[in-house]
């Protein structure tokens, strides 16, 4: 009994087996793909041994007609099973390559796919780019300022036409040429360290004022905003907006000098007004009379010697009083 029932559930299973596969061939159209069909009627065979050995164990084909004696239905049998099995194994040898192949066919067809789509995106992101850079160098190019950018070498790699104007250099001479070289020599190294502690702490933006040397040999005064270009967390670069200050520092430097020479004159008037204010005291003091001085307010601002004896005050004591008060004790 427990033989018939594995008898049973293998023939279900490959009746199983032999409806799914001839589903599956019809639906992904698998009849065209080497040795499918070799396997289809191998599974097919080993189904049709197993049905008809299965009939010779049970009850209800037990009085169909004997075809051949028993031995020569057990020897079909196997050579049905056998045949089967052999013909699965040779459409297998065909197939299983094929579906591998096939396998890679897909994959290789799904990543030119993919590949097909990121050189789109990246064609339109590239083409973007470009129209955002030229949009960026129309819009740079009509203002009235200098602008450029350099990598983070600091090397120039654009300049807008008033950048060509002010140093007085072609493009193609600029591009490539560190920053550095316009700096007036005794300024180079305070720049470059001023700017290499805004790449190094990442500070968004710089403003300092620098001379320049332009290529005719000129020197002229900038104020350079700086701002870093960065991509994610990586810093691509630099960009200055660079405005000439030259009038304004030479403005700036000829109002120092006048508060400077405004300054001298007035410590030699001061000096001069002292001298003479000393001359007048020893003037005073040699006179026999009595002198007092006031300002225009009434307060005494010199007192000679002959005047502090007949009043009685000293000069520490009447500098600053009013002269009736003085008088008064002259009058005592």
């Amino acid at each position: 009994m427990p033989a018939i029932l594995i008898k049973i559930l293998s023939s279900l299973i490959v009746g199983s087996l032999l409806v799914y596969m001839w589903v599956t061939g019809s639906r992904k159209n698998l009849w065209r793909q080497p040795g499918w069909t070799r396997i289809l009627l191998g599974v097919g065979l080993i189904f049709l041994a197993g049905i008809l050995d299965l009939g010779r164990h049970t009850i209800w084909l037990e009085n169909l007609p004997v075809i051949g004696d028993a031995g020569i239905q057990v020897l079909t049998l196997q050579l049905g099973y056998l045949l089967g099995f052999v013909l699965v194994m040779a459409g297998g040898w065909s197939w299983i390559p094929a579906l591998i192949a096939q396998k890679k066919t897909d994959e290789l067809r799904a990543v030119n796919e993919q590949l097909e789509q990121e050189i789109v995106e990246h064609l339109e992101a590239k083409k973007a780019l470009e129209e955002s850079e030229w949009k960026y160098r129309q819009l740079v190019e009509q203002v009235q300022d200098t602008v450029y950018k350099i990598d983070p070498q600091g090397y120039f790699t654009y300049a807008n036409p008033h950048t060509l104007k002010l140093t007085g250099l072609k493009e193609k001479n600029i591009i490539g040429m560190r920053f550095t070289e316009l700096i007036r020599a005794d300024w180079r190294e305070r720049a470059k360290q001023f700017y290499f502690n805004q790449l190094n702490d990442r500070v968004p933006e710089t403003i300092l004022e620098f001379p320049i040397v332009t290529q005719a040999g000129d020197e002229r005064w900038v104020e350079q905003t700086v701002t870093l270009l960065t991509e994610g967390n990586v810093v691509t670069g630099l960009q200055g907006i660079v405005r000439d200050i030259t009038e304004r520092k030479e403005a700036k430097e000829a109002l120092k000098r006048s508060h400077e020479q405004l300054e001298e004159k007035v410590q030699e008037r001061t000096a001069e007004l002292a001298a003479e204010r000393e001359r007048l005291d020893i003037t005073l003091r040699s006179i026999t009379d009595g002198v007092l001085a006031t300002d225009t307010e009434g307060a005494i601002i010199l007192i000679n010697t002959t005047a502090e004896k007949l009043t009685g005050w000293s000069q520490n004591q009447a500098l600053g009083r009013p002269i009736g008060e003085v008088f008064k004790g002259m009058c005592k």
